[in-house]
């Protein structure tokens, strides 16, 4: 969860929408991929953007012989202590010039949900994958919105200065000298679900989000775990469209690179 959807007072007692339950497996499944195909170049994951290390810390425990690493610019004192209680797993800064050098080279670096938020994304992915701990042989997994015109009061309430089309986010990964191996569309039901939203918004018949609906999951464990499901089988054939590509719609856009050798 992004942390200006949360209060930091909050922030133990967050009930999780089932999106980000079915995208957490889906990086945990993307991760353990990644580090199939290339077991000795992942010896350390980097998660920018981690906000409320969600996902950064279901990582450090599951792959507890990895250094996991999260840097966002929202992190603070007073946030840090609240979020890596994790035995110190969790290594969490406000900024890249922060992270430990003498943990080793960087071979995995998550970029979920950022590009987004950053008026620059050229330059801002070319920051990260010229900084010196990122590894020669690094891959990267990187998630952002897809579509322009789906551009709507959520993404106002979250700060973003842009959707994106999947070959416009395959010409920012090579303008920051990434080569891409795989990519498309994800979440298909999703996509319609934010099309109505749009529309109904255009046509003034329903008020703009007051807050995102990440921030406001209030159901039932039950219901979650249904929802949790069907999200997870969303993306399950979505990537499989993907990698046959076929490019359906789909409410975000995801890319695997490798940094240019």
């Amino acid at each position: 969860m992004d942390l200006s959807e949360c209060a930091v007072g909050r922030l133990a007692t967050i009930s999780r929408h089932p999106w980000e339950l079915a995208r957490r497996s889906f990086v945990e499944r993307m991760v353990r991929s990644l580090r199939g195909q290339s077991p000795q170049a992942i010896g350390r994951i980097l998660d920018v953007g981690c906000g409320d290390a969600f996902i950064t810390s279901h990582l450090s425990h599951c792959h507890a012989d990895l250094r996991v690493d999260g840097v966002d610019t929202a992190l603070s004192h007073e946030i840090v202590p609240r979020i890596a209680g994790s035995g110190g797993k969790l290594h969490l800064v406000p900024s890249m010039a922060l992270l430990d050098r003498e943990a080793g080279p960087i071979g995995l670096i998550l970029v979920l949900d950022v590009l987004e938020h950053v008026p620059d994304d050229v330059s801002f992915l070319r920051s990260i994958v010229g900084h010196p701990l990122v590894d020669s042989r690094a891959h990267f997994l990187i998630t952002v919105p897809a579509f322009s015109f789906l551009y709507c009061s959520h993404d106002r309430l979250l700060g973003h200065h842009r959707r994106y089309r999947f070959g416009q986010l395959k010409r920012v990964a090579a303008a920051a000298d990434l080569a891409a191996l795989e990519g498309g569309y994800l979440w298909l039901s999703g996509f319609w679900v934010r099309a109505v939203q749009w529309l109904l918004e255009k046509l003034h018949l329903v008020l703009p989000l007051q807050q995102t609906q990440v921030s406001c999951w209030h159901a039932e464990r039950l219901e979650t775990r249904l929802c949790q499901n069907l999200l997870e089988l969303d993306l399950a054939v979505s990537r499989f469209l993907a990698k046959a590509h076929l490019r359906l719609p789909g409410l975000s856009c995801y890319l695997i690179c490798r940094k240019r050798g």
